[in-house]
């Protein structure tokens, strides 16, 4: 792997998979479906509605492997919650904001992965930081964010819309 995000570390990112099965198997099978989709035009790490699982180099070489095992779960959250099918049930005005929504999926998501002990890379978003309680749905939280608040794209497996880089 270089330092300037040429090829993907694909024993550290399948090390990270397997721990994060490891320590829940309960979401193994959804963890394994997952296909691994090198690119450099991802921030981070984001799903499609298909199921591929698009993936920083860059991202991957900096993060640890117990932080790379959290976001495995939490992209695989997405899709297992449903959240492109239920992004589409959005008002069409909430829907053009892929942004928003997805912060407000984020903190659905995140908030239970940390109850339960998972490390996330610095920068995650929670609840608490736009002074919502922890346990709500992403609608819930949608109505609670600032009208311009900014974030991660976790891709179409998210919000239901593509993502430039899928």
């Amino acid at each position: 792997m270089t330092s300037s995000g040429g090829d993907l570390d694909r024993t550290k990112l399948l090390a990270a998979r397997y721990r994060a099965a490891n320590d829940r198997p309960y979401l193994a099978s959804a963890l394994y479906a997952l296909t691994v989709v090198p690119c450099p035009d991802v921030r981070t790490m984001g799903v499609d509605r298909h199921w591929r699982c698009y993936v920083s180099p860059v991202f991957v070489a900096t993060t640890p492997v117990e932080e790379l095992a959290g976001v495995w779960v939490h992209e695989a959250a997405h899709l297992l919650r449903d959240h492109h099918g239920r992004a589409g049930r959005l008002t069409a005005a909430a829907q053009r904001d892929r942004y928003r929504v997805n912060v407000a999926q984020d903190c659905e998501i995140n908030d239970d992965l940390l109850a339960d002990g998972l490390r996330l890379p610095a920068g995650r978003v929670e609840p608490r930081l736009f002074g919502l309680p922890d346990g709500q749905l992403f609608e819930a939280y949608l109505d609670g964010l600032p009208p311009h608040v900014q974030g991660h794209d976790c891709g179409s497996g998210a919000h239901g819309r593509p993502a430039p880089w899928e």
